[in-house]
């Protein structure tokens, strides 16, 4: 099931016994309490990445945060 254009997920199934029994499907409760996000990126040098990174935040900083539920970290390391 894809969650688009507003819609959310409200209900789950319980099991493939529920489904035989034709039985309602369970109601979602849980709330969300921590979300990591992951944007995974490899670049050629430190001072590409500088460049890059200084132009990506610059355009889209606001744009992204406004669709994330809790700010995003922002961590920078190397392939080893």
């Amino acid at each position: 099931m894809r969650c688009e254009g507003g819609r959310k997920r409200t209900h789950r199934i319980i099991d493939m016994d529920s489904i035989k029994e034709e039985k309602p499907p369970r109601q979602l409760t849980r709330i969300v309490k921590s979300v990591k996000y992951i944007i995974y990126l490899e670049m050629d040098d430190e001072q590409v990445h500088g460049t890059f990174t200084s132009e990506l935040f610059r355009q889209y900083d606001k744009r992204i945060s406004k669709c994330l539920i809790m700010p995003a970290d922002k961590l920078i390391g190397m392939v080893i």
